[in-house]
C-alpha cells in the first residue's frame, strides 16, 4: 500500500478494514509507504476480538500529524498503530480499543506531551481502552456525543481533560501507577472520574458541569479530590469488611467542593458508620445496591372448610406475583403459604430468583446489574378461612449502613442495582439504611429521603419509619416522609 499527499494541504488516508483478521491472537500488521499525508483514519469493522489490525506507519515521513480511528463500531476490537515517529494528535471514534505506540526514542524523555480527541467513545457498558506508552501527559478533549473511555499508559503522570461532552474516564491507576494528576476544570460538561483501582495518591479537579470521584476503598490521606463550581459533584466511595467508621472529612488531605456522597458497600458483613462530618456543602447522602430483599411469612390458617382459599400477592420490581391455596383436609400453613409464593415467583419470569431454605424467610434476589424492591405486601385474601398471620418485608441480613454527622436538610438517597456506577463491582444485599444527624437536640427535624433506581433499572419502594421494623433508622423528633406510592407509618 502506497499514498502520496499533495501539497499546501490537509491530506487525509482513509482506511477501512472489515471481516475477520488472523483470528489466532497474531496481529496483522501493514506497513503502507506515505508520502505528504498529514491524517490517518481507520474505520475498523471487523469482528475479531482476538487479533489486532496494525498499521505499521513507520514509512509515513515527518508530515503525519494525526492518527486514529472513525466509525468503529465493534466493542472490544483494537485497531493499532505501531513505530509512530513523530508526536501526533490521535482522535478516536467509535467502540473500538485504539493502541498508538510511539518509537522509545521520541518518548524517551520525561515530559512528553500528546493531546487526544474522543468521538463516541465506548458506552456506559463497553468501555474503549486508549493504550500508548511514555507519554507523561495526555491532553483529552471529549467531543461529539457522551464518551466512555479508559486510559492504559504506564507512564501517564498527569490527564488535562477538557471538551463539551460528557465524559467518563477509568484512570486505570492499578496500571498507570505513575498518575497522579486529572485536571478537568475546564471541561464544560460532566466528567467522571474512576480512579480506584490502584493506591496511587490522586489529585483530581472536576470543572463546572460536576460529575463523579469514583474513589473506591482506597480514600488515602494525602487525596486531593475537588469538586467543580457547580451544584452536581458527588464523591462515590466504598465500603469494604469493615467495622470502623470511615470519616471522610480526615481520610483524605482535602475534600471540597462536593454536594453529593454515594456509599457502595463492597462486602455484606460491613456495618462501620460514614461520618460526613466537616464536608461542608454536602446536601445528599446516597446509599446503593439492592440486590435482594427477603420477606417472612407467619402464621397458619384454621377453621374453614375443604375448599376454601387464601391468595396472597407481592409486588416485586413492578409486577404482581400472586398465589392461592386452597384448603384439603387439613389448614394450610405458612410453610405452604411460603413454599408457594417461591413457586410463584420462579415461575413468573420477571428477572427475579426466590429462595427457601426450608423455613418461613424468602429472599428474593436479582442478577448483579438488576436490582430488587418489593413494593407491596398487602393483606391475604381468605375466603372461609380464618388467618391471622403475616407476611411482611423485614430485614434478615442485619446488614446495616449508616450515615452520621449529616448537616440540616441533607437528603438522603437509597438506590438498587449499580447506582450509575461503570465498571462497578457486584451488586451487594442492602437492608437497613440509617441517617443521624449531627444535631438531632431541635424538635422540628425533617429528613428527605430520594429513593432511586440504578443503572437502567426501575423501582418502587414501601418505606415504614418504625426502626423497629428494620426498613429505616430515623431518630429525629419529626418523621416526615412525603413521597408518592411510600406508606408513612
Amino acid at each position: 500500500m502506497s499514498s502520496t499527499g499533495g501539497a499546501g494541504s490537509v491530506d487525509v488516508l482513509n482506511v477501512t478494514i472489515s471481516g475477520t483478521a488472523v483470528g489466532n491472537s497474531t496481529d496483522y500488521t501493514a506497513t503502507p509507504s506515505i508520502s505528504g499525508v498529514e491524517k490517518v483514519r481507520v474505520s475498523n469493522v471487523a469482528t475479531d476480538t482476538d487479533s489486532s489490525v496494525a498499521l505499521d506507519v513507520s514509512l509515513a515521513g515527518n508530515s503525519l500529524a494525526s492518527v486514529g480511528t472513525v466509525s468503529s463500531n465493534n466493542a472490544g476490537v483494537t485497531t493499532k498503530f505501531t513505530n509512530v515517529g513523530n508526536l501526533v494528535d490521535v482522535e478516536m471514534g467509535g467502540r473500538n480499543n485504539l493502541s498508538v505506540a510511539y518509537t522509545s526514542s521520541l518518548v524517551s524523555g520525561a515530559a512528553d506531551s500528546i493531546n487526544l480527541t474522543v468521538n463516541n467513545v465506548g458506552t456506559t457498558g463497553n468501555v474503549a481502552t486508549f493504550t500508548t506508552s511514555g507519554v507523561e501527559t495526555v491532553n483529552l478533549t471529549s467531543s461529539t456525543s457522551a464518551n466512555n473511555v479508559k486510559l492504559s499508559d504506564s507512564a501517564a503522570k498527569t490527564v488535562n481533560v477538557t471538551g463539551d461532552k460528557a465524559l467518563f474516564l477509568d484512570a486505570n491507576i492499578g496500571t498507570n501507577t505513575a498518575l497522579k494528576t486529572i485536571d478537568a476544570s475546564k471541561a464544560t460538561a460532566a466528567v467522571s472520574v474512576d480512579v480506584s483501582g490502584g493506591a496511587v495518591t490522586s489529585n483530581v479537579t472536576l470543572g463546572a458541569a460536576g460529575g463523579t470521584v469514583y474513589m473506591g476503598t482506597r480514600l488515602d490521606s494525602a487525596d486531593t479530590i475537588t469538586g467543580g463550581s457547580g451544584t452536581n459533584d458527588t464523591l462515590a466511595v466504598s465500603q469494604g469488611n469493615t467495622s470502623s467508621a470511615t470519616t471522610l472529612k480526615t481520610s483524605a488531605a482535602s475534600l471540597t467542593g462536593f454536594e453529593r456522597v454515594q456509599v457502595t458497600s463492597t462486602d455484606n458483613t460491613a456495618t462501620g458508620a460514614v461520618d460526613v462530618n466537616g464536608l461542608t456543602g454536602v446536601n445528599t447522602v446516597a446509599m446503593g445496591n439492592i440486590s435482594s430483599m427477603s420477606f417472612v411469612v407467619a402464621g397458619d390458617t384454621s377453621g374453614g372448610s375443604a375448599g376454601d382459599t387464601i391468595t396472597v400477592s407481592l409486588g416485586i420490581n413492578g409486577t404482581t406475583v400472586s398465589t392461592t391455596l386452597t384448603k384439603a383436609s387439613s389448614n394450610i400453613t405458612a410453610q405452604n403459604i411460603s413454599d408457594a409464593l417461591v413457586s410463584a415467583i420462579n415461575s413468573a419470569n420477571i428477572g427475579v430468583t426466590a429462595a427457601n431454605a426450608g423455613g418461613l424467610t424468602v429472599t428474593i434476589s436479582s442478577p448483579a446489574n438488576s436490582g430488587v424492591s418489593i413494593t407491596t405486601v398487602p393483606a391475604a385474601t381468605v375466603v372461609g378461612l380464618t388467618y391471622s398471620g403475616t407476611y411482611t418485608v423485614t430485614t434478615q441480613s442485619g446488614f446495616d449502613n449508616l450515615f452520621t454527622n449529616l448537616a440540616a436538610n441533607t437528603a438522603l438517597e437509597i438506590f438498587g442495582g449499580k447506582g450509575g456506577y461503570q465498571g462497578g463491582s457486584s451488586t451487594i444485599t442492602r437492608d437497613i439504611v440509617s441517617a443521624l444527624l449531627a444535631d438531632a437536640s431541635g424538635t422540628a427535624d425533617t429528613q428527605v429521603v430520594n429513593l432511586k433506581a440504578g443503572a437502567g433499572t426501575s423501582y418502587s419502594y414501601t418505606l415504614k419509619t418504625q426502626p423497629s421494623q428494620g426498613d429505616f433508622s430515623m431518630p429525629w423528633s419529626r418523621r416526615n416522609v412525603d413521597a408518592c406510592g411510600l406508606e408513612r407509618s
